[in-house]
């Protein structure tokens, strides 16, 4: 009875300070002209829905610049989900379209991110034509920065080509050499089914130029210390300085300096898989 006590109040403990790591972080920038600065959060665009897929089993769609224009033989399909839902027993390439009309950034200087939750197993992208990015693994999200690609207010036209590994090696890579889980081809009992596509939802975001990209928290039960580990992205030419706030229960704040750093991101910079319990703004920057 004791050892059972003993269990549940450090399961108890446990659910608390996870329950406290759900935190809410903003980055504030050095502004003379405002000495009370509002924290603004990226606007987020989701792109999940009804996209056009189509199969590419000859591995011809890049020589035929399948990226231009979605092809006659595609289908409808949903985002996020799997190939196979569309093309029962197909593995190997296919491509992906979305049209898709975007406002113009409020942020000033802001960015235009691209951000995929998961898209198994490697993808390829291009925005109206233009290659913006690529990303292999199919269980961590990736973001791109089209800033310089988008049209705004006018249409988008979007295009993924995923690979799902078979047997067969395409871009250099066979399934039993990529971190594949169980799956199998063919399928056999104590196995796992190779499924993949875009699996995770697709977003747009417009943020500041100066943001929170990632965040890591990790409370320790045995001290009551909540450890938060956040990762700025600054896209101007210049080091920009600020503070960061942490609140969860009380607040904490972080004074920090963030340098100049690449506009095109992939994969996540952190290497954490990042999650959606929290919610993170960064103050536009005035000169």
């Amino acid at each position: 009875m004791a050892t059972n006590s003993i269990h549940t109040a450090r399961l108890n403990r446990l659910f608390v300070f996870f329950a406290a790591a759900q935190v809410v972080v903003a980055c504030f920038q050095t502004n003379a002209a405002a000495s009370q600065p509002q924290p603004v959060s990226s606007i987020v665009q989701s792109l999940d829905g009804e996209w056009l897929l189509a199969t590419d089993p000859k591995d011809e769609g890049r020589v035929q610049q399948w990226f231009k224009a979605s092809q006659p033989q595609a289908v409808p399909a949903k985002v996020p989900w799997i190939i196979q839902e569309a093309f029962p027993g197909y593995h190997g390439v296919v491509w992906y379209w979305r049209d898709f009309v975007t406002p113009a950034n409020p942020h000033p200087r802001g960015r235009s991110l691209l951000r995929f939750w998961g898209v198994d197993f490697s993808a390829e992208v291009w925005l109206d034509g233009v290659p913006v990015g690529h990303h292999e693994s199919g269980e961590t999200p990736f973001v791109l920065d089209v800033t310089d690609a988008l049209k705004v207010g006018a249409p988008n036209h979007l295009a993924v080509r995923v690979l799902n590994p078979t047997h067969q090696p395409i871009d250099g890579l066979v399934l039993n050499q990529t971190p594949h889980q169980a799956r199998q081809i063919p399928y056999s009992a104590g196995g796992a089914y190779n499924c993949g596509g875009i699996a995770d939802s697709v977003e747009l975001l417009l943020a500041p130029v100066v943001r929170v990209e990632d965040l890591y928290v990790a409370p320790d039960p045995k001290t009551g210390l909540i450890r938060i580990e956040v990762n700025v992205r600054n896209a101007t030419s210049e080091t920009a300085h600020g503070r960061q706030m942490a609140a969860f229960g009380s607040m904490a704040a972080a004074l920090f300096s963030a340098p100049p750093t690449p506009a095109i991101i992939f994969p996540s910079a952190s290497g954490c898989r990042m999650t959606r319990i929290w919610r993170a703004g960064i103050c536009s920057m005035s000169k």
